[in-house]
């Protein structure tokens, strides 16, 4: 059987012949085209001269094809006639840049709140500002970011446990560390992170048992019984299906007994007979 290296020689050896042909036929062989006749030189600029016509041929600025194309003297013309700073603004022109910057200009108007104007940088901070009033509590104003604070640390009273107040951090710490109790269990404290974490790793610890890594998950145990919900009954039928050999007396129907010889392979008093039958009897009678 021939290997795959000599395979690909052999491709390698017909494709140089075949190239080799085509030299051949095209100018001797040789290792530029000075061996081509004049009559070849001439077909040979007259064929890439027909492909400059053709790609020539693609240009045609009188039409607008899927064919051709356009020249960059004409692309150019066409984009600046888009361009229409007088008339009405349509979908179909666009604004040169600086009727652009005139528009976006006259849109801001310091003067009048409206749908279709804008304020300046200017009026929009005067205006932001003019809504700080920390002198009053209403729906139109706000209040600085100091007034913000002074009534914010206002609302911290540390002496007192009420609806209207809050507690500072330092008094939220330390009543919650009031409540961490790992040496009771009641319905007043709680325990710490890491008494939480012990008692749950102990459980689980105790709930696994060393059994293996295959079935330590009630999801892996679920799996093993082939989440059979009523797996207790379902292997006490099929152990009851099950041919005994500790007793004599299981009591399987006839077509329980044919399908057990099946399975072993084995043959019973239906296909052989019975064992008790006097063979000596029978070889006697033909003697008569």
């Amino acid at each position: 059987m021939s290997t795959l290296v000599d395979r690909i020689n052999l491709l390698a050896t017909r494709a140089a012949t075949q190239d080799k042909t085509i030299l051949t036929f095209l100018n001797g062989n040789a290792a530029d085209l000075t061996a081509l006749t004049t009559t070849a030189k001439t077909n040979l600029v007259a064929a890439i001269n027909e492909v400059r016509s053709a790609a020539l041929a693609i240009i045609n600025d009188a039409t607008t094809a899927t064919t051709s194309t356009w020249s960059s003297t004409k692309i150019a013309a066409s984009i600046l006639a888009l361009i229409a700073d007088t008339g009405t603004a349509t979908t179909t022109n666009t604004w040169s840049s600086s009727k652009i910057t005139s528009s976006l200009a006259a849109l801001i108007n310091d003067t009048t709140a409206s749908a279709t104007t804008t304020y300046s940088s200017n009026k929009i901070n005067t205006s932001i500002a003019a809504l700080i009033a920390d002198g009053a509590t209403a729906s139109g104003t706000t209040w600085s970011s100091t007034k913000i604070s002074t009534q914010i640390a206002g609302l911290i009273a540390d002496a007192a446990t009420a609806t209207t107040t809050t507690w500072s951090s330092s008094k939220i710490t330390t009543a919650l560390a009031a409540q961490i109790s790992d040496t009771t269990t009641t319905t007043t404290t709680t325990w710490s992170s890491s008494k939480v974490y012990s008692s749950i790793t102990t459980a689980i610890a105790n709930l696994v048992n060393s059994a293996p890594a295959a079935l330590d998950t009630l999801k892996e145990l679920a799996d093993a019984i082939g989440d059979d919900a009523n797996f207790s009954t379902t292997m006490t039928t099929a152990l009851g299906n099950r041919l005994r050999v500790d007793v004599a007396t299981q009591g399987l129907t006839t077509t329980q007994q044919q399908n057990g010889r099946t399975n072993l392979n084995a043959f019973g008093s239906v296909e052989i007979g019975t064992p008790d039958t006097d063979f000596v009897a029978t070889f006697n009678s033909g003697l008569l």
